[in-house]
């Protein structure tokens, strides 16, 4: 998740380059040296641009993301695994956690950990709001 995450915090930074030149030049200004991996020197010289960033997204998607078996079994149960790219990473995330929260507050309610009504309807609520991210329970953990 964190490789999906910085990729799409430089495209952003990418975007915004216009609107950070100043910032990038009084970074120069203050550190002297010129680091090989400093994220904004390296968009300036035009070293890391979209379409390496894209190409890098989609390396991570195909060689790490779709090698997990549990994500495999949830794209063919969609019968969506064939159609996947890496543009699609977000919405499988949002699908992934929220499918582990539904599980860890229905364990909380089994359990009996919360005390408190105010929390216990708020989590109730939450659960049949996303009542259909119970289905997947299993769907997503290693065996």
């Amino acid at each position: 998740m964190r490789y999906f995450y910085s990729s799409y915090y430089l495209k952003n930074m990418i975007d915004n380059k216009n609107k950070n030149t100043l910032t990038i030049i009084s970074t120069e200004k203050k550190n002297k040296k010129k680091y090989k991996f400093n994220p904004k020197i390296l968009i300036k010289n035009n070293k890391l641009t979209k379409i390496k960033i894209d190409k890098y997204s989609k390396q991570i998607t195909e060689n790490v993301l779709l090698s997990k078996p549990g994500i495999i079994r949830f794209l063919n149960l969609i019968n969506y695994y064939k159609n996947f790219n890496y543009k699609l990473v977000p919405w499988l995330f949002n699908i992934i956690i929220k499918s582990i929260l539904i599980n860890k507050c229905k364990k909380i309610l089994d359990d009996n950990l919360l005390k408190n009504e105010n929390e216990l309807d708020k989590i109730k609520k939450f659960i049949e709001e996303n009542e259909i991210f119970n289905e997947f329970k299993n769907l997503f953990e290693e065996n």
